[in-house]
């Protein structure tokens, strides 16, 4: 999603550039890999 201009999602770290990470409710998540990130409450 693109929020004035910029990115909203996160790259997956492990992956590396290009590869987004889904945002779900509680956490974020990579597709490819399988890294996940939980929110900060």
């Amino acid at each position: 999603m693109y929020k004035e201009g910029k990115h909203k999602n996160r790259t997956c770290p492990r992956c590396g550039a290009g590869v987004w990470m889904a945002e779900h409710k509680d956490r974020f998540t990579c597709g490819k890999c399988g890294y996940r990130e939980n929110k900060k409450a």
